[in-house]
């Protein structure tokens, strides 16, 4: 029987031992601070006991000592046992430990709270070590870190919690736990050659951090516990633009920043080495604040393309002459603001990461918004360098810029916001008024004017893949700059003239009155000996793109002082506006007495460079060239088509020609009356080595195009051809249809008017375009230039031709094809041709025009035909003309009476063939 039992007691502890994963044991005493001193405490299932002494011995000790990371057992007095609370739970006893086990519940044992102890009283040990628990780092804020005789480490954040850190705030005197960092706050490279001690505090009602020491197995740890007390105080210094580790030493209080007074218990090599600034240089107190110098020269700059940039770029830190980018892994909107306010670069306009390869020094920097410097924000500071895998980035205020550009004057032109150090086009797509009005506002210009604007160039700088869109409340466009949400592809620049638009014009070219056009109204400049003189006459031949001024003038006013301009100015040599200038504060009493009168020493002129039809041709200040397609206007063209006297009509022409030009744009005034007089923005005013390349502006003038019949044998009957860009262009039967235009055409050749429409003859041409439209508006228009007309590329429509009243054809009879009487074909019939007045050269061209060669032989042919009136001679004759060609064509077939019709042993086109020549062959 006894047997049994012992089996079932060995049974028994076998159990426990395989359940002591629920287990926990700590040395407790009264004040706390020696958590390897006291009476033993066990957690069983969550549930506080003690341990009984039945069978206690040195070895039990040991295990104990050991399993709390205490070391080994010291001697002890028995006097130092305690009294067992009244009514406790005893969980162990009867333990029999051999020395090597690594729990107090391996040790031989009953069972938990199976045998009872009479004792009263509870033992107390003592084991070696003596466990300093302190942060690491700053005072009361850091690593939680662990020493003792022969061990040092750091705690695990796993299973750290806000009780643990108040627990430990308390203990060092800290206050309360004011926050737990879950970022990477501090330099936590030293814990990968630390030991690192799990804590676990669950069920524990610990006094001491090293009550929670684990004991179970090691599990892995990342990052160290850390803790900010309320007892921390954060500072900062600032003042010195030099450097962020010089200056008045201020400390976070209340949400803000107060100087530090004398009170403080610190030291100045406390304070730089808290802050990242190395240590103490110089330190002098004045008044109720600490100015500080410390060693570290630290600044944070911004940089582009590895350039130092103004308000905007990667943010970096230079430390000592060394620069290095700062890491973005909690790059956000708070602390961006930080940097730009630091600048003094105004508010942030956009914040975002790169990714990047570079070794920086600061990560995880979150900032309050109101710190001194980005230096002085939480992160972590590493004195050696490691790898970013993304680097912060930040647009300011300040680095965000409006223009219009490539307009006549700073208040109408094309809208360019300069982001990120470059000047980029904002697109017109659901562009909205108010926008418009806050960038007047912004150059000092008015509001938006209403309606359409000035067409100014494209221009080729890329888009802003921003979007733009103010609030009626925005004063400045940084205000307005969003994330897209647009995927298409911009096609069309933004384009404003403000109500402050003006430009000042001369009544001729390069000479004249100066005048002031505002808006729709026209005003003349005082010609005042008091303001009018010598480099402001100067300053507008420069605006005019004009040269120098000849000595100025002035004329009497007479009845036109209402509209003298009430403004006056002082120029100077490096004036090139005359809105540049110096404003006059006060007019002299003659202001409106006298209108200023300029002539340059320059000349523009403004032609096509194929006479009627071409490339715009620019010639202004020595040199000629082109002016860009997307600013020149409908307007213009008919302007210079009247100008160079090519007609009032203009076509639209199918040239395109990209180069550098020589004007991008040029702009007219309600007294414009001829091209060479506009405001012209040249090309070479942003650099001699702008790169910059449009598409350049042609013109048709209605006077380039002419109209001809073309046909060797006939006159006034064959296809029809117009001259168009320079090149003969056959025409589509379907612009020929009109009568009107018929008739235009049959006039302009001087062929009467039309009598029918003709299939085209011969091969096709090999030009790429054909005239696809003719609309003449009225009957009695005697030239195409007075047509409308449409140039296309080929398409599928079949070409015309036309017969005119005045037709005739030329043809040789009773002999060959290319000898015989000579005949006249015309409207009233056929008439034979007299000898008289031909002479050889003649009958030559007309062998030619047969495509019979030149001419063989000649000789009169009696007649009784009816001779023509149209010939040489205008009496009536009965000699007859009768020609011998050299060539007679040779007509064949391919087979006997059959196959392919051959001339000259050359295929013969089935185009327009019909029966009766099959017959007549």
């Amino acid at each position: 029987m006894w047997f049994l039992l012992l089996l079932l007691y060995i049974a028994h502890i076998e159990l426990v031992y395989l359940q002591g994963d629920v287990n926990r044991l700590i040395l407790r005493n009264k004040n706390g601070r020696n958590p390897c001193e006291g009476h033993i405490e066990i957690y069983h299932n969550g549930v506080q006991g003690y341990v009984g002494d039945k069978y206690w011995s040195n070895k039990t000790e040991e295990v104990v000592c050991r399993s709390t990371h205490c070391g080994s057992p010291e001697s002890r007095d028995h006097s130092t046992d305690v009294l067992k609370p009244k009514g406790s739970k005893v969980w162990l006893n009867e333990l029999k430990c051999e020395g090597n086990e690594s729990q107090l519940w391996n040790c031989k044992n009953p069972g938990w709270g199976v045998s009872k102890c009479y004792r009263d009283t509870i033992k107390w040990i003592k084991c070696s070590n003596e466990i300093n628990i302190m942060l690491e780092g700053y005072e009361c804020a850091g690593m939680v870190k662990y020493s003792s005789v022969n061990e040092r480490g750091y705690f695990c954040s796993n299973n750290w919690g806000n009780d643990q850190a108040n627990r430990l705030c308390k203990n060092l005197g800290c206050g309360e736990s004011k926050e737990i960092p879950k970022k990477e706050w501090m330099d936590f490279s030293q814990i990968k050659t630390s030991k690192m001690m799990m804590i676990d505090c669950s069920g524990l009602n610990e006094t001491n951090l090293w009550q929670c020491a684990a004991q179970k197995e090691k599990q892995k740890c990342e990052t160290p516990a850390t803790v900010i007390c309320t007892g921390f105080m954060r500072l900062q210094l600032k003042g010195d633009e030099a450097s962020v580790c010089s200056g008045m030493l201020e400390k976070e209080e209340d949400g803000g920043w107060k100087p530090v007074d004398s009170s403080s218990k610190s030291t100045p090599d406390v304070w730089c080495k808290q802050m990242d600034c190395g240590t103490n240089v110089s330190n002098s107190f004045k008044g109720r604040t600490h100015h500080l110098e410390c060693s570290d020269k630290v600044q944070v700059v911004l940089k582009d393309s590895r350039k130092i940039s103004k308000c905007y770029g990667e943010v970096h830190i230079q430390v000592n002459g060394s620069d290095y980018p700062v890491c973005g892994s909690s790059w956000d909107l708070k602390t961006a603001g930080v940097v730009c306010k630091e600048l003094k670069c105004g508010a942030v306009v956009d914040q975002y990461t790169r990714s990047g390869t570079q070794s920086g020094i600061m990560d995880n920097v979150e900032c309050t918004g109101n710190e001194s410097s980005l230096w002085h924000c939480r992160g972590k500071h590493n004195k050696n360098a490691f790898q970013c895998p993304k680097k912060a980035f930040v647009v300011c205020a300040e680095s965000v810029k409006v223009r219009l550009a490539d307009g006549p004057g700073r208040c109408a032109g094309r809208v360019e916001i300069e982001h990120e150090g470059k000047w980029k086009r904002v697109s017109s797509e659901k562009w909205e008024a108010v926008n418009s009005n806050i960038i007047c506002n912004e150059l000092d210009c008015g509001g938006a004017r209403s309606g359409n604007s000035e067409t100014f160039s494209e221009g080729s700088a890329e888009f802003l893949t921003k979007s733009v869109s103010c609030s009626s409340g925005a004063s400045r466009i940084h205000e307005c700059i969003k994330a897209s949400t647009s995927s298409s592809r911009p096609e069309n620049s933004m384009m404003i003239t403000c109500e402050g638009h003006k430009v000042v014009f001369l009544n001729n070219t390069c000479s004249g009155m100066v005048g002031i056009q505002h808006g729709s109204k026209t005003y003349w400049l005082s010609g005042s000996n008091n303001t009018w003189n010598q480099e402001s006459a100067h300053t507008v031949c420069k605006q005019m793109q004009c040269g120098d001024a000849y000595p100025y003038e002035y004329i009497p006013s007479a009845d036109m002082k209402r509209n003298v301009w009430q403004e006056s100015y002082n120029c100077y040599p490096n004036n090139t506006s005359l809105f540049d200038c110096k404003k006059n504060k006060t007019l002299p009493s003659d202001h409106n007495d006298s209108i200023a009168v300029v002539k340059c020493s320059g000349a523009i002129s403004v032609n096509l460079t194929n006479g009627c039809w071409g490339t715009v041709n620019v010639c202004v200040g020595g040199k000629c060239g082109g002016v860009c397609k997307d600013s020149w206007t409908k307007e213009k063209s008919v302007m210079l088509c009247k100008d160079i006297g090519c007609g009032n009509k203009i076509l639209s022409s199918s040239q395109k020609n990209e180069a550098v030009p020589i004007v991008r744009s040029l702009h007219t005034t309600t007294h414009t009356t001829n091209l060479s007089q506009c405001n012209f923005i040249k090309n070479d005013e942003y650099g001699p080595n702008v790169n910059f390349r449009c598409e350049l502006a042609s013109v048709i003038c209605s006077d380039s195009v002419k109209a001809r019949i073309s046909a060797s044998r006939h006159k006034c009957s064959g296809n029809v051809e117009v001259h168009y860009e320079g090149t003969w262009l056959p025409v589509c039967s379907d612009a020929l249809k009109d009568q009107k235009t018929q008739n235009a055409i049959c006039e302009e050749v001087n062929c009467g008017h039309a009598v029918k429409q003709l299939n085209y003859f011969g091969p096709t041409s090999k030009i790429k375009n054909d005239i696809t439209q003719i609309q003449c508006s009225n009957s009695d228009i005697k030239s195409l230039t007075e047509c409308d007309i449409v140039s296309e590329k080929h398409g599928d429509c079949p070409l015309a031709g036309l017969q005119c009243s005045n037709w005739s054809k030329m043809e040789l009879k009773f002999d060959g094809a290319c000898s015989g009487a000579v005949f006249a074909h015309s409207e009233t019939g056929r008439n034979a041709v007299s000898i008289e007045g031909w002479t050889k050269t003649e009958m030559d061209k007309l062998c030619n025009n047969l495509e019979c060669g030149n001419l063989k032989s000649n000789r009169t042919y009696v007649s009784d035909q009816e001779q023509s009136q149209t010939l040489p001679s205008q009496k009536q004759q009965k000699e007859q003309l009768w020609i011998e060609c050299q060539d007679e064509p040779k007509v064949t077939l391919s087979k006997k009476c059959g196959g392919e019709v051959r001339m000259n042993n050359i295929r013969v086109c089935s185009s327009n063939w019909n029966l009766d020549y099959s017959h007549m062959l």
